[in-house]
């Protein structure tokens, strides 16, 4: 099979940091009309837990109060700690 070349398209990344657990609410209402669901739980520790998959990609994606929710394109989304983000972004 050849090799074939492709361009990858120009992204649009924006990134917004689970500070509290409202942060976590509004993260899903926003994704929510873009075919991901998910929840927020919380311990008996008192730890905050986002959890979210889309329909447009496999796998899901969980995080906590400090990481950072990655959206390219307004469409895929992931989660990071804050470590990943500055190594990456």
């Amino acid at each position: 099979m050849p090799l074939v070349t492709v361009t990858k398209k120009t992204t649009l990344t924006q990134a917004y940091q689970l500070t509290a657990p409202s942060d976590m609410v509004a993260a899903l209402s926003y994704l929510q009309p873009k075919g991901y669901s998910g929840n927020i739980s919380m311990s008996a520790a008192g730890v905050w837990e986002l959890w979210f998959q889309g329909s447009n990609q496999p796998g899901s994606h969980h995080g906590g109060i400090g990481n950072i929710v990655i959206l390219e394109n307004d469409a895929i989304a992931s989660i990071v700690t804050p470590a990943q983000y500055s190594a990456v972004y």
